[in-house]
């Protein structure tokens, strides 16, 4: 694979005529001379697009700022093009830059290498200060290679960035004319034009869009200043201008003479002054880090700060650094792009007089900026522009004026210039004349605009509007903008100012036009000076001189017409009062720089010819507005292939037949519109699939019928469901799911109901999977069961086996808290005896809790004959698990949390179950027959005796259930017979009535005569469980036959 084929196309082969390619040299423009007798540029010239160029007069343009192509030329910038001749660019200041490509060549057998070379100013630079690959800010290591992984394949660097500083002497870049194919020699040195050197390593994961777009920082021409005679770095506008009227290359080509230095040395003095900012900026450093001892230094990248500069000292929460003294002002000694050293004054800044400074503690602190120079340059002019509009623009970042007058060009920067000559009626060739007011094509009260903000990437960018209440009151409470663009400028603050004093200028709106005589020769445009005019009232009233021209009067007397505009220092003044800016980001995303998706992996059931399979479910997202495809992969995490999920729009994605239990890695990235690709977000899934436990069971309800309770549930819908299995406790005020009993082990689906025996308490019901997961928490429902659901229970027989719990065990103990479990004897809390006395390990050193064991009732219960009845039981469960044994456990004793066994976890693992074994012969006998023993929960049984056992059940030998208390009850329903019409006969012994059944229990007995006489009585003897005699006499005491009816109640039925 190649650069040629993929993905760089364009960049083909080496291109020919380079060096050809390289002059790109604007056109020279001659020094003017004295051709002209004014020449005149000014920023405020700008603010309405005002004019530049030779003319008879001096003048102050009307105000307004509008660069039409700004925005265009501004965002142009930062594109790499390809241009073989182009005009030289001139860089005052700091700004980003892509540069034009000058030279592309691709080397190596495959193409492998890309060669480019980009000039980004037709003149010697300070620095570059930093690069930009597409959006991303990169760093570049000794060698130039840069250092982010996002451009490296594995540890190969892609991307090699060289620089070249444009000196009139520098040679030829060695490692191109080492790689190139003899088309790059020593002789290409591109001496006096600042350059790049890109190379770049074909990776078509690295570079998906083919080329990237690369850009820079720049730090400027280096520009003399007269008033230190130095040539150094400078943003200063009174320079930058002075520097493009001399420069014989790309400038007017003047000669110094023609410079009038006092003018320029005052511009730049007031360009220099400190203005200062009601919203200081903070550089921040680490006081350990970043602070060098050895050689005085602090390391801030990117400061952006230049020598004598002022900053104050915040130590923020942190200790002093040694040398310095906490919120006090020192001045910046500027090293390099990302270094700086401290004065203690302007003078010792100059001079390179450094602070001794100690590193601190590793604490962030930071200098704060607390002023800002009045005026400040920073574009990239165009050479192949008039020089009008190149002085406009430069001039609009200091609203300044320049103009070329007696010989000499000149300057005036934005200030308040107090005025030097007075004029009055002795002056005077004429009479004056009176404006008050702009018109209303040309007034405006508030004043918004934009300027080349340093946040985003020195884009056109709105700055905070200058507005005032008191004009728009003026103006009939209307706001009326005026737009402005500053090019040039790139502190939100100074574009405020800037607009202030535009609009101060504009609301002084009194001119006067004066005739004066050749005194008028003392005062030139932008001149302030004073008039008394008693007429006018004018009593040393301030003007600014906006014309100055000749005229010459009907009598031939040679004057000067002089066009006068109110001015007042207030128009200039500034007191931090800028407002904070307010950055206009865009929401837009980048197209070329696509972040990872967002990324989640599930997994879910799948119906597939009637069978449940796991599918593995991907989603992907992205805000980027530019994403419309997504690339999503899977695999086994010990496999090495990836497996495509698909690559489309959509954002789930599905695998089917994922193995549950084994985890997969799955990875996704977003491609957008042009076919950039992100980086791949990643994530891993353990399927769950089919061991997920079932959905918990709702809507779980009972309803008594009779002895039965029926309860019903919502069917679950997994679609691995196998049954539903159902628990009863007695305990109803706090019930536990694993203090229950099963009472049903399987209701197969898709049945929803079931009937099971009435019994009070709570009833609890788990859905079970094809795997045995039960779900996870119990669905459950209470009972009391009251009179009227069995008329009136007597209770017979109670059997309580807790505490003593004396009767047979096997594989049971009961432990010293009276508490039955299942054996666990090498387990430490079943130890007995004390603990010092224990020997070998606490643990028996091994062993596990039996899978079931039994308690057989130390009682039985004897009915003494054979009866119905019905037996219930009570008995509270829990649970224990021995997570850990003791002599297993790790880490110290003490640190050991919970009990040493464990704690009480409510899993399906263990259960109780009561039996019960009946006989119809004497239970105390040792030859009684017993029934084998069967479940019950509540049961009806026929027999003469009974007896008990419990049966302890755990499927984990690391647990058993507990009980602590158990008890059985034998009951019996009320019964009641009745006989009617029955003759009592005349027998002496009297009728004697047996009930068939017999009772267990008679309760009451109630006879009701037929035919009686007056004074018939009756008497009932013998009467029990099994009947009565009743004998009926008359009023004489004889035994008399009579007819009668009676009504027995009692419990019990005896059983022949």
């Amino acid at each position: 694979m190649d650069f040629v084929s993929k993905p760089f196309k364009s960049a083909g082969r080496a291109v020919s005529s380079v060096v050809s390619a390289v002059p790109v040299v604007g056109p020279a423009i001659s020094s003017l001379g004295s051709a002209a007798f004014g020449m005149i540029a000014s920023g405020i010239d700008a603010l309405t697009g005002g004019i530049f160029g030779l003319v008879p007069q001096q003048k102050l343009p009307d105000l307004s700022l509008n660069f039409s192509s700004f925005g265009a030329s501004a965002q142009g910038r930062l594109v790499s093009v390809k241009q073989a001749i182009m005009t030289r660019q001139v860089i005052y200041g700091t700004r980003r830059i892509a540069g034009n490509m000058v030279y592309a060549e691709t080397t190596g057998s495959t193409n492998t290498y890309l060669h480019l070379v980009f000039c980004v100013a037709g003149h010697e630079i300070d620095s570059f200060v930093s690069f930009k690959v597409n959006e991303d800010e990169v760093t570049l290591d000794d060698d130039g290679f840069v250092t982010e992984s996002k451009y490296k394949d594995g540890s190969t660097k892609m991307i090699r960035i060289k620089t070249h500083t444009g000196s009139d002497g520098q040679s030829a870049d060695a490692d191109l004319v080492s790689e190139s194919n003899n088309l790059w020699s020593d002789e290409h040195k591109l001496s006096g034009i600042a350059y790049y050197y890109v190379r770049l390593q074909f990776n078509a994961t690295v570079f998906p869009n083919g080329i990237p777009n690369i850009t820079t920082i720049i730090r400027g021409k280096k520009i003399y200043d007269p008033r230190t005679s130095a040539t150094l770095y400078s943003a200063n506008p009174a320079l930058c201008i002075r520097d493009y009227l001399l420069n014989s290359r790309y400038g007017l080509g003047a000669k110094t003479a023609e410079v009038n230095n006092t003018s320029f040395n005052a511009g730049a003095n007031t360009c220099d002054e400190d203005v200062t900012l009601a919203n200081p900026t903070n550089k921040t450093f680490n006081a350990q880090s970043a602070v060098s001892s050895s050689n005085e230094t602090i390391t801030i990248l990117g400061h952006n700060l230049e020598t004598a500069y002022a900053v104050r000292y915040n130590k923020n929460s942190g200790t002093v650094i040694s040398g310095l003294t906490d919120l006090t002002t020192y001045y910046v000694i500027r090293v390099d792009n990302d270094t700086i050293k401290l004065a203690t004054s302007i003078s010792n800044a100059n001079s390179g007089t450094a602070i001794n400074i100690t590193a601190g503690a590793d604490q962030d602190q930071f200098l704060q900026r607390l002023v800002e120079n009045r005026y400040e340059c920073h574009g990239i002019l165009d050479t192949g522009q008039t020089p009008s509009k190149i002085l406009t623009q430069i001039t609009s970042s200091c609203i300044g004026l320049v103009y070329y007058s007696g010989g000499k060009w000149s300057i005036k920067v934005g200030e308040y210039i107090t005025p030097a000559v007075t004029l009055d009626e002795d002056d005077l060739a004429g009479p004056i004349t009176l404006g008050t007011r702009n018109s209303r094509r040309n007034s405006f009260n508030a004043v918004k605009g934009i300027f080349a903000d340093p946040n985003e990437n020195y884009q056109p960018t709105d700055f905070p509007a200058i507005t005032s209440s008191v004009f728009e009151t003026e103006d009939n409470a209307e706001r009326i903008f005026r737009d402005i663009e500053l090019a040039y400028t790139t502190s939100p603050a100074m574009a405020q100012r800037i607009a202030k004093i535009l609009l101060y200028r504009n609301r002084e709106q009194m001119t006067l036009t004066v005739p004066v005589k050749l005194t008028g020769f003392n005062v030139e445009v932008g001149d302030t000076i004073q008039i008394t005019n008693s007429r006018f009232g004018f009593s040393s009233k301030t003007f600014e001189v906006a014309n100055w021209h000749f005229e010459t009067t009907r009598n031939g007397m040679l004057i000067i017409k002089l066009v006068l505009k109110e001015i007042s220092s207030a128009v200039y003044d500034w007191s931090a009062e800028e407002s904070e800016l307010t950055s206009n980001d865009t929401t837009l995303p980048d197209i070329f720089t696509i972040a990872p998706p967002g990324l989640t992996a599930t997994d879910e059931l799948r119906a597939y010819n009637q069978e449940a399979v796991t599918a593995l479910i991907v989603d992907v997202a992205s805000s980027n507005a530019f994403v419309t495809d997504f690339e999503v992969e899977a695999k086994q995490t010990t496999s090495s292939n990836y497996v495509s999920l698909g690559k489309s729009s959509t954002n789930r994605y599905e695998l089917l037949n994922v193995e549950d239990n084994v985890v997969y890695d799955v990875r996704a990235r977003a491609v957008s519109t042009v076919g950039s690709k992100s980086a791949y977000s990643t994530t891993t899934r353990q399927i769950v699939g089919k061991t997920a436990p079932p959905s918990n069971v709702t809507n779980f309800a009972v309803n008594v019928i009779g002895d039965e309770a029926h309860l019903s549930w919502t069917p679950v819908s997994d679609l691995d469901l196998s049954h539903y299995k159902i628990r009863h406790t007695t305990e109803r005020s706090s019930p536990t799911y694993v203090g229950a009993q099963t009472v049903v082990e399987k209701v197969a689906r898709p049945a929803q109901t079931v009937a099971v025996p009435a019994m009070t308490g709570t009833y609890f019901c788990k859905a079970v999977d094809k795997l045995g997961n039960l779900s996870e928490s119990p669905a459950s429902t209470q009972v009391l069961i009251g009179d009227t659901i069995f008329s009136q229970v007597n209770t017979i027989s109670t059997v309580t086996e807790n505490p003593s719990f004396s009767g047979a065990k096997s594989n049971v103990v009961a432990t010293t808290d009276n508490t039955l479990i299942l054996d666990t004897s090498t387990n430490f809390d079943s130890i007995s005896g004390n603990f010092d006395d224990a020997t070998g390990n606490f643990d028996g050193g091994g062993g596990s809790v039996a899978s079931s064991g039994t308690y057989d009732f130390a009682t039985k219960t004897d009915m003494a004959a054979k009866y119905r009845t019905r037996i219930s039981y009570r008995l509270t469960v829990n649970r224990v698990e021995y997570v850990a044994s003791f002599d297993d456990a790790s880490g110290n004793f003490d640190d050991r949390e919970g009990n040493f066994d464990g704690d009480v976890n409510a899993f399906d693992t263990t259960d109780v179950e009561m039996q019960v074994a009946s006989t119809n012969d004497d239970p105390a006998s040792g030859g009684a027959t017993w029934t084998a023993y069967r479940p019950f929960l509540a049961t009806e049984m026929e027999g003469r005796g009974f007896k008990y056992r419990l049966k302890l059940i755990s499927n984990d030998n690391q647990a058993t259930p507990t009980v602590s208390a158990l008890a059985v009850e034998v009951q019996m329903i009320d019964r009641r017979l009745a006989g009617g019409d029955i003759a009592s006969g005349t027998a002496g012994g009297g009728k004697a009535v047996s009930y068939s059944p017999a009772f267990k229990s008679l309760q009451s007995l109630q006879i009701t005569g037929q035919n009686l006489s007056s004074g018939d009585t009756y008497a009932i003897t013998n009467k029990s469980a099994t009947g009565f005699t009743v004998t009926f006499t008359n009023s004489s005491g004889s035994v008399v036959n009579r007819t009668f009816d009676y009504v027995a109640t009692g419990y019990g039925t005896l059983i022949s």
